[in-house]
């Protein structure tokens, strides 16, 4: 039979557009050559906010990304868990406190619900991670706003009196010379799997179809470059499946570069075009079992944002730099960026990365099957 279109992967992002296409009234096919949401989506960090100072237009996209993942999870009662307990986003130095100021003076927090800056104690807020992060000072100013209408888009809380006030009852698992707490209100996270199999529990209910294991093999174009036809790779079958389609979706994640230059390599006059600017990136994580409960399961994402010099003797600092490259680099200042969370489950676990360990490890356009990730260095660099 033919499709309306044909979507390449069935992680987050294919199983994703698949589910909007079917429900549009599209006739979709998926495929992938892995069983769905097996691969990268597998290792998200399963995280979301629409906080990005500098792009007006990505906090406007994700703003409409959150309607529909709240509009999602008020479907199936919140079966993937959904929680909104936001970004902290934190600071010891003037340096780190001055950026996060500017940061609060970008155009595009205007319509997500603006901001709020406190400067003392006297605030009144308190973090609750049962409730939407904004929402107190939503209700404290009299109304809300924009971003669900329940509070400003971010808080700052300047010195270490009004940091202290919002965090509240939380373990002291923050370091105690904190100055300066950004808060990103519209953000938290959830299960990307569950999340990910109701939004293809649905698209099938809506008519999508599977073809797993098969892999984009090539495609089928017209004169004028319109496709015509999708050529699958099916394990047992010695010659391609052509389905016929108007339309093939590069959602292939890793592996998008790849299905880019079959689809340029198109049949019909149409074939070639420009390459899509793609570039893979490492995102390493690393989960520890907190058995000591340090930090307590209803903390929110925080995100220390000052450089780091990590504590070696100065012999290990030494043996260090005699090393050179990557390991060299170790003994000196690290940019900030470091990520924690909660990881749900039993025993009580964390999350966490840091892409300064990562960020200079480059990938090809075509992936190996298993990165590159410095994993016997990364969870205690961390750590």
């Amino acid at each position: 039979r033919s499709y309306d279109a044909v979507v390449c992967g069935a992680g987050i992002a294919g199983v994703s557009c698949a589910h909007y296409l079917a429900r549009s009234g599209a006739s979709v096919l998926l495929v992938d050559s892995r069983p769905p949401l097996s691969h990268t989506s597998s290792l998200s960090t399963e995280c979301y906010r629409n906080f990005f100072p500098g792009s007006v237009p990505l906090t406007a996209f994700m703003q409409r990304s959150v309607d529909l993942l709240e509009a999602r999870a008020a479907e199936c009662d919140n079966a993937f868990g959904l929680n909104r307990r936001g970004y902290w986003f934190l600071s010891a130095s003037e340096e780190g406190a001055a950026q996060h100021a500017l940061a609060l003076s970008d155009p595009g927090l205007a319509s997500c619900g603006g901001v709020s800056h406190f400067s003392d104690a006297s605030h009144g807020l308190r973090y609750r991670h049962d409730a939407p992060t904004g929402a107190a000072a939503a209700a404290a100013a009299g109304g809300g706003g924009g971003g669900g209408g329940d509070g400003p888009a971010a808080m700052l809380f300047s010195g270490r009196e009004a940091v202290q006030a919002y965090v509240g009852s939380l373990p002291p698992f923050l370091a105690a010379d904190a100055s300066s707490l950004l808060v990103a209100s519209r953000a938290g996270w959830m299960s990307a799997q569950q999340m990910g199999m109701e939004l293809l529990s649905k698209a099938r209910d809506a008519g999508a179809a599977t073809l797993i294991p098969s892999s984009l093999q090539g495609v089928r174009t017209a004169s004028d470059g319109q496709v015509e036809a999708a050529l699958l790779s099916v394990p047992g079958e010695s010659e391609p499946l052509e389905v016929r389609t108007g339309a093939v979706v590069n959602a292939a994640g890793p592996y998008a570069g790849v299905v880019d230059a079959l689809l340029r390599g198109g049949g019909g006059e149409g074939g070639g075009g420009r390459e899509l600017p793609l570039q893979n990136e490492v995102h390493a994580k690393a989960v520890l079992r907190d058995d000591l409960s340090a930090v307590p399961g209803d903390a929110p994402m925080v995100v220390w944002t000052d450089p780091v010099t990590l504590p070696w003797s100065e012999e290990e600092a030494e043996a260090l730099l005699e090393i050179g490259g990557f390991e060299a680099s170790l003994a000196g200042s690290l940019p900030g960026g470091f990520h924690l969370r909660p990881y749900p489950g039993k025993p009580h676990s964390l999350l966490m990365l840091w892409e300064a360990i990562h960020a200079d490890v480059a990938v090809p356009r075509e992936p190996p099957e298993e990165a590159e990730l410095r994993g016997s260095l990364f969870a205690e660099l961390t750590l």
